[in-house]
C-alpha cells in the first residue's frame, strides 16, 4: 500500500517539474514569484497580500463575455422595455458586470390614431429581441472582451442583415410568379389620345379640382422584429466596458471617440421642453411640438437648472391662473396647455424668463420642435400651420423666417419642413441660419445608414439629431459624429419618447461632444434621471480640473444651391451663376430685353436728368 502511495507521489513530482520546467507552462511563475519575494521585502507594502494581487494583476488574462440575460420590463408610457445584464468571466470566476435598459420605440404615438395591430407587433418585436439576446447573440458574442466596440457592433449589425437575407431568399421562393397580363391588341381596344388620361374629379359645381404635386414621403425603413436588441446590447457592452477599465462612462466614450483620453470635455447645453402642442394637444396649434428652453453656455448647469425649474412653475402657475391645466403634464414632464398661435407659447416664456431679472435670449433662449412632417395635408399639399390655416412650403419659409425675426430669443428650429422640400428648406437655411440653428430629426435617416450617406450641398442644416435605437450601435453614433465634425455640423443627442431610468444617453452626449441634449422636460422620474446625471458629470470633472468653458453659440449661415435657369442654360452660363450665392439679373440683360417704347423713355428720363444737373 505504501509503495502505491509512494509510486503516485514520485509521479505528481515529475509533473510539477515537467510544469515549472523551463519549457512549460509554469516557467515564469517561479520567476516572477522570486521577482515578487524580493521586491515584497523591499517595498515593505502595508497590505502584503493586497501587494500580491497587484502583482499577478497585469498577468491575468483580460475580462471577457460570458453571457446576456434580458428580460422585459415597463418603461415611462406603459409600454414593454428591455433589459439587459451582462455577465463577465475574470480571475477564473464569473461576476456580473453592467446593466441597461432600453425602451422600444412606439409604433403609435397618437392615441387618436391607435391600432392594436401594430401595439400587438410591437410586443412581438420585445419578444423576439429578448429571445435573441439570451440565445444567439449570447452565444456569438460569447468569450468577446467588452472592451471591444467596434467589433462587437459589427457582429451584432452583420447578424441582423444575414437575418433579413435569410428571409428575403424565403420570401422570395414562397412568392407565387405572377402571370403576365394578357397583351390586349390596338385592334381590339382602339385608344384615343384623350382615353389613356385620367379625368380630374369634378367638384359639386362642375369644375375640376386643381391637382396639387407634392414630392412623396420617403417610405420607412422595415425593420426586422427584435432589431432592438442591437442598440440595447451595444449599451449593455458600452457600459460594460466603462467598468472594465474602470472609467467614467463619458470617459470611456470619449476614449472611443479620439482614441484617447481628452485633457477637458464640454458640457452639452440641455434642451428642456416646457410647454407642448401640436395636432395631438388641445387647441388649433398644429405647427409647433415642442417648446423648449436652452441656457446660455457662460453659465454653469447647476444654476441654469435652477432657473429652469423656476420658469417651468411659473408657466404652470400663469397657465392655472388663466383657467388651465395648470400642473398636468405629458408623457415628455411638459405642460401641455391650450394654444392658437406660436405667439402664446413664445410670450409665456419671454414672461418667465424676464420675471426671474433675466433678458431673453441672452442668459436663456427658446429652442421649437416643428415637427414638420407631422403637419402636412397630402391631399391638400400644404402645411397645416393651425387647424383651417393652410400654408404652401413657400408661405412656410415666409412664417417662419418672420417667427424668427420678431423673437430675437429663438435660436433653434427642428424640423421645420420634410426634407422633401429640399429648396425650400435650403431658403429657410440662408434666411436665418446665421442667427438660429436649423437642426435635423426625423428628416435624417438611423446613423448606421446616415453615415454611409454623403453629405450634398442642396440639403444642409446646421445640426443633426442622433439617438441610440433600434438598429443603431454606439459605433454607427460615434462615426456620423466624426464626420460631422469635419464638417463643421453640430450634434444633438436626444432619447426616446418611451423612455427608463437609463442615464446612459448623458454620459453617451458628454463622451462624443455633443452641442445639445433632448431630454425632454423638468418632471417624470425617467426625464429628471438624465438632468441629474448632466450635473453629476458636471460636478466631477471641476473637482477632476477638466471642464472647459462653454463655447458661445457660433451661426454659420448657411446658402442655397443656384438652381439653373432656362435662359441661363441657353446662353451657356451656368457656371458663371454657380459662383454667385444668388442669380441676380444683370443691367445688362435687362437692357437687351427693353423694348424700343422703354429705350425712348429711358432717353428721355436721361435728358431731363442732364438738364436738371447743367442748371
Amino acid at each position: 500500500m505504501e509503495d502505491i502511495q509512494c509510486s503516485k507521489m514520485n509521479e505528481v513530482k515529475r509533473l510539477a517539474m515537467e510544469y515549472y520546467a523551463d519549457e512549460g507552462p509554469g516557467a515564469c511563475v517561479v520567476e516572477r514569484m522570486e521577482v515578487l519575494i524580493n521586491n515584497i521585502f523591499i517595498d515593505n507594502p502595508v497590505d502584503v497580500y493586497g501587494h500580491i494581487v497587484n502583482y499577478f494583476q497585469q498577468f491575468t488574462k483580460p475580462l471577457t463575455i460570458l453571457k446576456f440575460w434580458a428580460w422585459e420590463i415597463i418603461d415611462s408610457i406603459g409600454q414593454t422595455a428591455v433589459q439587459t445584464d451582462l455577465y463577465g468571466t475574470v480571475l477564473n470566476t464569473n461576476k456580473f458586470l453592467s446593466t441597461s435598459s432600453i425602451a422600444i420605440p412606439s409604433v403609435n404615438v397618437d392615441p387618436l390614431n391607435y391600432k392594436e395591430s401594430l401595439e400587438t407587433e410591437r410586443q412581438q418585436s420585445v419578444e423576439r429581441a429578448i429571445e435573441l439576446i439570451n440565445a444567439d447573440l449570447s452565444q456569438a458574442l460569447s468569450g468577446l472582451e467588452p472592451t471591444d466596440q467596434c467589433c462587437i457592433d459589427e457582429i451584432l449589425i452583420n447578424f441582423f442583415m444575414k437575418m433579413k437575407q435569410e428571409m428575403d431568399m424565403n420570401k422570395a421562393e414562397t412568392t407565387p410568379v405572377e402571370a403576365p397580363a394578357p397583351v390586349v391588341s390596338d385592334e381590339s381596344a382602339p385608344q384615343t389620345a384623350d382615353s389613356s388620361k385620367k379625368k380630374s374629379p369634378k367638384s359639386p359645381k362642375g369644375k375640376a379640382k386643381p391637382v396639387v404635386l407634392l414630392p412623396p414621403a420617403e417610405p420607412p425603413e422595415v425593420l426586422l422584429p427584435g432589431c432592438s436588441a442591437v442598440a440595447a446590447l451595444s449599451k449593455s457592452v458600452c457600459i460594460g466596458g466603462a467598468s472594465v477599465r474602470d472609467v467614467a462612462l463619458y470617459d470611456y466614450i470619449a476614449c472611443l471617440k479620439h482614441q484617447q483620453l481628452p485633457e477637458g470635455l464640454r458640457m452639452p447645453l440641455p434642451m428642456v421642453t416646457i410647454l407642448s402642442s401640436g395636432k395631438s394637444a388641445p387647441g388649433k396649434l398644429n405647427c409647433v411640438k415642442d417648446f423648449m428652453v436652452v441656457p446660455s453656455p457662460n453659465i454653469s448647469l447647476k444654476m441654469a437648472m435652477k432657473h429652469i425649474v423656476k420658469i417651468y412653475n411659473h408657466c404652470a402657475k400663469s397657465l392655472s391662473g388663466k383657467g388651465g391645466m395648470g400642473r398636468i403634464c405629458n408623457d415628455w414632464g411638459t405642460l401641455c396647455p391650450q394654444f392658437d398661435r406660436p405667439e402664446q407659447g413664445l410670450d409665456l416664456l419671454e414672461e418667465a424668463i424676464k420675471q426671474l431679472g433675466f433678458t431673453p435670449g441672452q442668459e436663456f433662449s427658446l429652442a421649437i420642435n416643428c415637427a414638420g412632417h407631422e403637419i402636412l395635408d397630402y391631399e391638400k399639399g400644404r402645411y397645416e400651420v393651425s387647424t383651417g390655416l393652410l400654408k404652401s412650403p413657400e408661405e412656410l419659409v415666409t412664417f417662419w423666417t418672420d417667427l424668427v425675426i420678431r423673437y430675437r430669443s429663438v435660436i433653434a428650429l427642428v424640423d421645420p419642413m420634410r426634407k422633401q422640400e429640399k429648396e425650400h428648406w435650403m431658403s429657410l437655411c440662408e434666411a436665418i441660419s446665421d442667427r438660429c440653428y436649423i437642426i435635423g430629426d426625423n428628416v435624417c435617416r438611423r446613423p448606421g445608414l446616415f453615415k454611409d450617406e454623403t453629405l450634398s450641398d442642396d440639403f444642409q442644416m446646421s445640426a443633426v439629431t442622433f439617438r441610440l435605437e433600434e438598429m443603431t450601435t454606439v459605433t454607427d453614433i460615434l462615426t456620423c459624429v466624426r464626420q460631422l465634425d469635419e464638417c463643421g455640423i453640430n450634434v444633438v443627442i436626444g432619447s426616446p419618447l418611451g423612455d427608463t431610468t437609463d442615464s446612459t444617453v448623458t454620459d453617451l452626449a458628454v463622451g462624443v461632444g455633443a452641442k445639445f441634449l433632448l431630454t425632454g422636460g423638468p418632471c417624470r422620474g425617467e426625464r429628471v434621471t438624465k438632468l441629474n446625471r448632466l450635473l453629476e458629470i458636471e460636478a466631477d470633472l471641476h473637482v477632476k480640473g477638466r471642464l472647459l468653458c462653454g463655447e458661445e453659440h457660433q451661426f454659420c449661415q448657411i446658402k442655397a444651391p443656384v438652381l439653373p435657369t432656362d435662359d441661363l442654360k441657353e446662353e451657356g452660363l451656368e457656371g458663371n451663376k454657380s459662383n454667385s450665392p444668388r442669380a441676380k439679373t444683370s443691367p445688362s440683360s435687362k437692357d437687351q430685353k427693353s423694348s424700343p417704347k422703354e429705350l425712348k423713355k429711358e432717353a428721355k428720363g436721361s435728358s431731363k436728368e442732364q438738364k436738371k444737373t447743367g442748371k
